[in-house]
């Protein structure tokens, strides 16, 4: 424990300094005084250093109190185990080393891959989720890469390094292929000049798209904004293309599509559409407006789609969880008290990490808490996995169950309504804990999703009800058979 910094850990004021948003400035400016009135900062430093990315950014806001060379360089090291606020670290970094430029130089030109301390591989998936964040050793790599690299291109003469040292195709890779996700440089950006203003200093000024101004991609906008469907597939289809082999090698990646001929995308635009790819893939299908395309994997990473039908599939079933199902928007049940402590909701907290509670639970506190009121919060930690948003249904009245199972079929509809594209992944709802039948919940829900498209018959929605229990599925599959007839 760190006794001058424990106060902060109390409540959620650690939570202030993810964006140092307004009001940040107060606890910025305590966690200062402890580091003054400390008597060992060093060993409290480094105990926070090793606690995970909320202690960070506790050690960042406190060195701007009081730093030495030796404290820096346990930032350092920190920085090179791999950290989710790297972009933090790099600005504090910045701000109080006057070696930041060669440090900084030094670990680009061998790469910045990071190395986990040891008891990191001793800890549960879920922990290392809470603890570090939600990236890997790769991500994490390419995340302080990208950090390095914003704050060296704040002037002149580091975009003259970063143009004879770092190649265009490894910065492109890692911003966007492994950084996009996460947006650092527009954290780094908006960070610096929020800590700027917390002390009252002349701040860094790094423009969000400094990088890609020094290496502008030449990749195809809708290959960029991840419009694989409108972009790519349906003037493909459109063209007359029933099938087409997806084929990587060392150059990129080859589309062979007859009649069209042959795509050639190089790199790093292939990994991208790879990305992009699996994002669009539920299961073996793909969907757009234009019909259906069948997916098979053959050996390696490639890929054979076939045109199945000239009718888009707009409801589909999985038995797979809701944060496996790779949609961009996530939709559960949860109660009135916003417990999270089973079946979807459990697994989502895990993986998102408190934020996501939070956030859920500042929601509920205004306004009313009915069944089927629909709170909508940010994703956190599940954005590695492709969500943009996750939608809680008010669904259980605690520890009543579900009085009106009606609502949910509404709340559904008013999900749907405000999504705009790609998958929607909806869990079964009421149906364990909140006592209603899953034949009941399947009428509603599947009833909800299909006055929706009959309303809105150009909507490129799709939705996929996750149904890991076997009773749920076959109540839903019946359901849409029935409803299909």
């Amino acid at each position: 424990m760190t006794p001058h910094f424990e106060w902060v850990f109390h409540g959620l004021d650690y939570l202030a300094l993810l964006n140092l948003d307004t009001g940040s400035a107060g606890v910025v400016e305590r966690l200062m005084g402890s580091a003054r009135s400390s008597p060992d900062l060093e060993a409290e430093i480094r105990v926070l250093l090793s606690e995970g990315w909320r202690a960070a950014l506790v050690a960042c806001a406190a060195l701007q109190g009081r730093s030495s060379p030796g404290l820096l360089d346990l930032l350092w090291e920190a920085l090179d185990r791999g950290s989710w606020v790297a972009p933090q670290m790099a600005i504090t970094l910045w701000m109080l080393d006057e070696r930041f430029g060669e440090r900084a130089r030094q670990r680009l030109l061998h790469g910045c891959t990071v190395r986990p301390e040891l008891a990191r591989a001793e800890l549960s998936g879920a922990e290392v989720h809470v603890l570090h964040g939600p990236a890997g050793v790769y991500s994490l790599s390419a995340k302080t890469r990208v950090s390095l690299m914003a704050v060296l291109a704040h002037d002149q003469a580091g975009r003259d390094w970063l143009l004879q040292n770092i190649a265009k195709v490894d910065a492109l890779q890692d911003l966007l292929v492994d950084d996009g996700w996460d947006d650092s440089v527009r954290l780094l950006a908006r960070w610096s000049r929020a800590i700027a203003d917390c002390l009252d200093v002349a701040g860094l000024t790094v423009d969000e798209n400094v990088l890609l101004q020094l290496w502008p991609p030449t990749a195809p906008n809708w290959l960029l904004a991840g419009e694989l469907e409108q972009g790519f597939f349906e003037p493909l289809l459109t063209a007359g293309v029933s099938q087409m082999e997806w084929i990587p090698d060392e150059k990129g990646d080859l589309v062979v599509a007859e009649p069209v001929g042959r795509i050639r995308f190089e790199r790093p635009y292939d990994a991208l559409l790879r990305q992009r790819l699996g994002y669009r893939i539920s299961g073996d299908r793909l969907f757009t407006s234009l019909g259906d395309l069948q997916i098979s994997r053959g050996p390696g990473s490639r890929l054979t789609m076939t045109l199945l039908s000239e009718k888009a599939l707009r409801i589909e079933l999985s038995q797979q969880r809701l944060e496996d199902s790779g949609a961009s928007t996530l939709v559960y049940g949860t109660s009135q008290d916003g417990r999270m402590t089973a079946g979807p909701a459990s697994s989502l907290l895990a993986l998102a990490g408190p934020e996501l509670h939070w956030e859920l639970m500042c929601e509920l506190s205004t306004g009313d808490r009915d069944l089927g009121r629909v709170v909508c919060t940010n994703s956190y930690g599940l954005r590695e996995r492709g969500v943009q948003r996750v939608y809680h249904i008010v669904a259980l009245e605690s520890p009543q169950g579900c009085s009106q199972p009606e609502k949910l079929g509404e709340a559904l509809q008013k999900v749907l309504s405000r999504s705009s594209e790609g998958v929607v992944a909806v869990a079964s709802m009421a149906s364990g804990g909140g006592g209603v039948k899953p034949e009941l919940i399947a009428r509603l829900l599947v009833g909800a999703a299909r006055r929706f498209f009959e309303e809105n018959r150009r909507s490129p929605l799709r939705v996929l009800f996750c149904l890991p229990l076997e009773r749920d599925y076959q109540a839903f599959a019946r359901e849409l058979e029935k409803s299909s007839r």
